[in-house]
């Protein structure tokens, strides 16, 4: 029996794929409801560039979407398909592995730097006494030390940053000495501001991981309870 008020089926939805006519199945009716299309249309979404940020917006994954065209870019088997949790996971990687290396890093150098200094002035280095003679009104101080063992080869460079105060100026002097005679002398100007800068960086870094307060949350702090 054939009732005149049931519709005629659309070709175009998943139901058409049920169907027992097989006209009505269609390449475009088999393309957009097979879950191939969803996946080829997330794999495109990856390539394009991110401009914005959104919100959260992939419920129930814990993840956040980098661009709000891939909020909805797919749907396979009703649920939402989310591509950013690469995205949240790089960059909680890269700032574990910054602030571990500033924790630990920080103190090590905030105690080198000074420890070489009154190593440069206990102990003077003969090859360079020579080189730093000619800034005999300047300070000249050990910045850093370098050796390296090849063969039969030994080099060693220390370097020197000289300070001189009429006028108010900085010298860097890298002394380099090497165990077959080809000794060599380079200097350029400046590197007071970069080293002032770079060591309180440094010590800033160890004051905020290793000696700051931590601040108190006044909600979790235990009040005295009124009443008798």
């Amino acid at each position: 029996l054939k009732s005149s008020n049931v519709p005629p089926m659309e070709p175009y939805r998943r139901t058409s794929l049920l169907s027992s006519s097989a006209s009505e199945i269609t390449m475009d009716s088999l393309w957009t409801s097979m879950p191939i299309k969803s996946i080829l249309d997330c794999v495109m979404s990856i390539s394009e560039p991110v401009n914005e940020w959104v919100t959260p917006s992939c419920y129930g994954t814990g993840c956040f979407v980098a661009n709000p065209r891939r909020t909805e870019i797919g749907s396979l088997k009703g649920e939402s398909l989310c591509l950013c949790g690469f995205e949240r996971t790089a960059m909680s990687f890269i700032k574990a592995l910054v602030t571990t290396f500033l924790k630990y890093v920080s103190p090590f150098f905030a105690l080198m730097v000074p420890a070489i200094m009154l190593y440069g002035f206990a102990f003077p280095w003969e090859p360079a006494q020579k080189a730093l003679s000619k800034y005999e009104n300047s300070i000249a101080i050990l910045a850093g030390v370098h050796y390296h063992a090849s063969g039969d080869i030994e080099t060693r460079r220390n370097t020197y940053l000289i300070i001189r105060s009429k006028p108010l100026s900085s010298i860097t002097m890298g002394i380099t000495v090497v165990s077959d005679g080809s000794d060599e002398v380079d200097e350029h100007e400046g590197g007071l501001v970069g080293a002032l800068i770079s060591y309180l960086f440094i010590v800033f870094c160890t004051w905020w991981f290793w000696f700051r307060g931590k601040p108190h949350n006044k909600s979790l702090q235990p009040t005295d309870s009124v009443g008798g």
